[in-house]
């Protein structure tokens, strides 16, 4: 790739990082009202109809490490998530349109089971509550993601075969 296509990658980056403060900065002083998680699921999901897929997982993955809020809040970003590679799975028109990757690397940002941390016996009962709550958030999460992936790698299948 050359350096002016990088360099215009990185400005753009740079502008919805600042646009990411100035929602944070606008919730907080101007609208009090909001709930963070609200203004965190318009921006995610702005991020993902820009194909800003990388800025968007960083962003779900603050978002799993922080959780706040309760998973209530995390749940509505999964709802996001789903929903966008939905979108893009409906409007593709075949397997190599532009819209099919876009579907794919969204999914892509979706964990798969599995993917916790063995716990350890000394935690407390509070401690293990909320990892319980978490996985099995996760799980909801990779389960509905996974029903997508596989959806989408029959079709690619089919197209390769070239079966209507």
């Amino acid at each position: 790739m050359c350096r002016s296509k990088v360099r215009a990658q990185d400005q753009k980056e740079k502008t919805w990082l600042a646009l990411e403060e100035d929602i944070g900065w606008l919730a907080e002083a101007v609208f009090p009202f909001l709930e963070p998680s609200a203004c965190t699921t318009v921006y995610l999901e702005a991020l993902l109809h820009a194909n800003m897929f990388k800025l968007a997982s960083a962003l779900v993955e603050r978002e799993q490490e922080k959780v706040s809020e309760g998973w209530a809040a995390f749940g509505k970003y999964i709802a996001t998530v789903l929903a966008v590679a939905k979108e893009n799975l409906d409007s593709a028109s075949s397997c190599d349109d532009s819209a099919w990757r876009n579907a794919k690397a969204i999914l892509a940002m979706i964990p798969d089971e599995g993917e916790e941390e063995v716990e350890e016996e000394d935690e407390e009962e509070a401690e293990k509550e909320e990892k319980k709550a978490r996985t099995e958030a996760r799980a909801a999460w990779g389960a509905e993601g996974a029903k997508e992936r596989d959806l989408m790698e029959a079709v690619q299948m089919l197209t390769d075969l070239k079966v209507e």
